[in-house]
């Protein structure tokens, strides 16, 4: 695998060339900002424009950040999207958008998946953490009304706020993070990561979906794939929230349909690096 660093579009096209395959993926590497505001001008590089012709290009369980694209974008990334021998993404709009230009593109797992709980823990082992949170309360971005009165409910309503702690917007780093989902009682949570590292560690949880946002259709894909649909909570109310928190996740059910994803990844990465 490459060990070059490359900072820039440039440096890519003048040094990336010894490659037989070239795989871009995870999150929204694809956003609309990146293609056209990164470095000032638009730029294709995580749509692998510097890759020569006759090298394979693929994309694994990449991510557009959004459940439409602009004209503009469409026009720019449909020539390089041409040239791709595979193509997956990580949730049906995005799935939609590439086929919407006349394209296949598959569905394949954020790569955190294809890693098994055990991994993850041999990263903590030694580690001193700090004293973890009964209530993981991960939000992302600012104005989330109805994820902070989900959370706000479920602390008053579940724990004991003298002898309970929950995560709020402290900084924490990336093995604490992990350690706090592992540890945790219950986790409240908007971000994909946050329920994809919930259900990886067993960790009971609930999904407030990003308030006036494109990007939700990821946690929507990974939850209807291992049948944990009913975790989301699209509105306050505090009976379907009660329901949620009560009811027990079979684990075991859940394994197995994370063990399929991680078959179809590990076929479709084998197909696509095929000669």
């Amino acid at each position: 695998m490459s060990k070059g660093i490359y900072h820039n579009s440039a440096s890519l096209k003048s040094n990336c060339h010894k490659y037989d395959a070239y795989i871009c993926g995870s999150d929204q590497i694809w956003n609309e900002w990146f293609v056209l505001s990164s470095e000032a001008n638009p730029n294709l590089s995580y749509y692998l424009d510097f890759a020569k012709t006759d090298k394979a290009r693929i994309s694994y369980a990449t991510s557009f950040g959004t459940d439409k694209l602009s004209d503009k974008v469409v026009n720019l990334i449909k020539p390089e999207l041409q040239k791709f021998k595979k193509i997956s993404v990580r949730e049906n709009t995005g799935k939609a958008i590439v086929e919407n230009m006349g394209l296949h593109a598959a569905l394949a797992a954020d790569p955190t998946l294809l890693l098994k709980r055990e991994s993850y823990e041999r990263l903590m082992e030694n580690k001193r953490i700090k004293e973890h949170y009964q209530l993981f309360s991960y939000i992302l971005h600012e104005n989330q009304v109805t994820a902070k009165a989900v959370n706000d409910y479920v602390f008053t309503k579940y724990f004991h706020a003298d002898i309970d702690k929950k995560y709020n917007s402290e900084p924490i780093g990336i093995l604490e993070w992990l350690y706090n989902i592992k540890k945790a009682k219950f986790v409240v949570t908007n971000s994909f990561h946050g329920a994809i590292f919930s259900i990886i560690f067993h960790t009971p949880f609930v999904v407030v979906p990003v308030e006036n946002s494109g990007m939700n259709d990821r946690i929507a894909t990974l939850l209807q794939a291992v049948g944990l649909n009913g975790r989301i909570i699209e509105t306050f109310d505090e009976v379907v929230i009660d329901i949620a928190i009560n009811q027990p996740i079979n684990w075991d059910q859940v394994d197995e349909r994370v063990c399929f994803l991680r078959d179809i990844a590990h076929d479709f990465l084998k197909n696509a690096l095929s000669k």
